[in-house]
């Protein structure tokens, strides 16, 4: 072979030597910015043996331009059996990512000049592990996802523990906004026991429990809404949190059949408290708002009856107001706290037929008011008024006799003789036995601070020295101040008797129960 010979026959098959992306790494980062070019050449079809120059030129076009960057020759190459291996180093600012294609011209020794081996060959992979880096490290934001082929990382090219906190952008977005969810799952065990679970499909995010059962779910769907279940071998809700169920939010308690038991609703028209029974029948019920007049409370019997209900505002510009029924939903007992508009208390109580028993006003026409068919009173026997009374030389005490003061309009005074016709009626009290009923009205004549008995059985002091007193007899006064005497005399007695005696008294002075009856 001459050395001027024109090689015109002489073709080139490049190859860039790949092996695996991690081993050609290391060999590149070994070397520099230098790389590994591998290639075979044939001589007229046949594989070249012998003695060559190769000079290589680097471009950014696929034709033509001029090369950007000096050309590396290496003389005097020995090739056999037409392959041969050679160190080539550009530097590392050529490769800034833009394609590049190798020129490569060859000669036998001691030629002229190269001639051209067509194609230019383009350079794969391997050149650019060079980029914008230096031998041993590559710079941060340096590989983006424009760099990265669609699935090119996957997890078998991950070892383990490669990916940390510290490797992970402050964003990190899972699945993309066509078609493709994002998940993300944090499992407790080797096992594939889950701890955690985001899914983006269903805007949710899962916690489970030990035994792996979903203990915790977060879902924003249409409103959010937040799971707590019991862990239970059902596994049922627990609580509730909603942000909207339709009427605003609402939060559910849960017993351990996943039932309802309490409630509390933001509500539309106020918020509600509700409490449900172990039936499943509504037990109690707080509303903010009752038919637009303020809060209430509302207690329901066993079979969901409503049997109290309590009101701040009966109506606009009213008192507030509890109802309590029978179980059929009768009404029984009513009380107003304010009767129309600025009326005072009002307490009705209605009979078994929803008919008024008893009506109790505070304010009617400026006076108090009670209606009933019978008023039964248990406390005491006898009606008596209140009176100021002028005592005499003995101190005042139930049971004493007393009479009008003539010199003191509306005022009493004790009793001084027999047969007096002023008698009034007797202090009431003595005996245990104290008023059934007490009238007066104050800041008038017609008070005082004395009960006086008018009716009924009352005791009184009495004095058995004009004769032994029985049950059914006549008492009138005595000359004994404030006692009491038998009538003897029924014509003088006229108008001074107090009432029949209910006792008796032998002899001497005592207390005797008398039905005041004055005549």
């Amino acid at each position: 072979m001459k050395t001027n010979r024109t090689l015109k026959r002489i073709a080139l098959v490049a190859l860039i030597a790949l092996s695996t992306l991690n081993s050609q790494l290391s060999t590149l980062l070994a070397q520099g910015t230098a790389f590994t070019y591998q290639g075979r050449l044939t001589d007229s079809g046949a594989p070249a043996t012998g003695h060559y120059d190769l000079r290589f030129l680097l471009f950014d076009v696929p034709q033509s331009g001029q090369a950007i960057a000096p050309p590396i020759t290496n003389a005097n190459l020995s090739i056999e059996g037409g392959l041969f291996t050679v160190a080539l180093d550009f530097g590392a600012n050529v490769f800034d990512g833009a394609p590049r294609w190798l020129g490569i011209g060859v000669r036998t020794n001691g030629a002229l000049g190269f001639s051209p081996v067509l194609p230019r060959q383009p350079l794969m992979a391997s050149p650019y592990a060079v980029f914008s880096g230096t031998a041993s490290t590559v710079p941060n934001g340096a590989i983006t996802s424009a760099q990265l082929a669609a699935d090119a990382v996957t997890t078998a090219k991950l070892a383990p523990g490669a990916v940390t906190s510290a490797t992970l952008a402050d964003t990190l977005a899972l699945g993309n906004s066509t078609n493709v969810s994002g998940r993300l799952d944090i499992f407790r065990t080797a096992a594939n026991t889950r701890a955690i679970s985001l899914m983006g499909a269903s805007s949710q995010i899962s916690v489970y429990g030990r035994d792996g059962q979903e203990q915790v779910h977060l879902d924003g769907g249409i409103w959010g809404t937040l799971w707590l279940n019991n862990g239970r071998p059902n596994n049922e809700r627990a609580v509730t949190l909603t942000g909207n169920n339709g009427q605003g939010g609402f939060l559910g308690l849960h017993d351990s059949n996943g039932l309802t038991r309490a409630s509390l609703t933001g509500g539309n028209s106020g918020g509600r408290l509700s409490l449900v029974q172990q039936n499943g029948d509504l037990g109690l019920a707080l509303n903010a708002e009752v038919d637009g007049h303020g809060g209430g409370v509302f207690v329901y019997d066993a079979n969901g009856t409503s049997t109290v209900e309590l009101t701040g505002a009966e109506g606009t510009g009213s008192g507030s107001q509890l109802v309590m029924k029978q179980a059929n939903g009768t009404t029984t007992i009513q009380l107003d706290a304010e009767v129309g508009s600025g009326g005072g208390g009002y307490l009705r109580l209605y009979k078994g037929d929803g008919s008024v028993g008893l009506t109790l006003q505070a304010d009617v026409s400026g006076e108090s008011k009670v209606t009933t068919q019978v008023l039964q009173i248990t406390g005491g026997s006898d009606l008596s008024e209140q009176f100021n009374i002028k005592a005499g030389r003995e101190t005042l005490q139930p049971g004493t006799i007393v009479c009008i003061d003539s010199e003191h309009p509306g005022q009493l005074v004790t009793s001084t003789k027999a047969y007096d016709r002023t008698v009034a009626g007797v202090m009431s009290g003595a005996g245990g036995v104290k008023p059934g009923m007490l009238m007066g009205q104050q800041g008038t004549a017609a008070d005082g601070r004395h009960p006086v008995a008018l009716s009924g059985r009352v005791y009184c002091q009495a004095d058995a020295s004009n004769g032994p007193i029985h049950p059914g007899d006549l008492l009138t006064t005595s000359d004994v101040p404030g006692h009491a005497m038998r009538v003897t005399d029924y014509h003088q007695a006229q108008g001074s008797v107090i009432g029949k005696a209910m006792s008796s008294l032998d002899q001497g002075k005592g207390l005797v129960l008398v039905l005041v009856s004055l005549q």
